[in-house]
């Protein structure tokens, strides 16, 4: 979708299995164009075990379906960014002590 879509989205996607403390938020900001931060007024974290689809993924900029699964952890910033405040964010993650192997079924730390 374009920058100016409101469902708009970025996922990054890690190589090997980590252990996240922190999540850090350093967002896009034109000083030219401090009114951009009212498109980051109401965003949403989210950490997933696994994204499926990823396989058919042909065009980085046009993903396609995705479906992301085994919701870890999530939390909304609202009114974190303005055209005053302009990061960057962090703030502590504190997700689940096992997860399912999705492969296995057996559990992993």
């Amino acid at each position: 979708s374009s920058w100016s879509n409101a469902d708009n989205f970025d996922f990054c996607v890690l190589d090997s299995v980590v252990d996240i403390k922190k999540i850090k938020i350093h967002p896009f900001v034109d000083p030219t164009r401090t009114w951009m931060t009212r498109r980051l007024r109401n965003l949403k974290v989210e950490v997933f075990s696994h994204i499926e689809g990823l396989d058919a993924i042909e065009d980085p900029y046009n993903t396609g379906p995705l479906d992301f699964v085994g919701l870890l952890w999530s939390f909304k910033m609202e009114n974190i960014f303005t055209s005053s405040k302009t990061g960057p964010y962090e703030k502590e993650v504190h997700l689940v002590g096992e997860i399912p192997c999705l492969k296995t079924g057996n559990g992993m730390p």
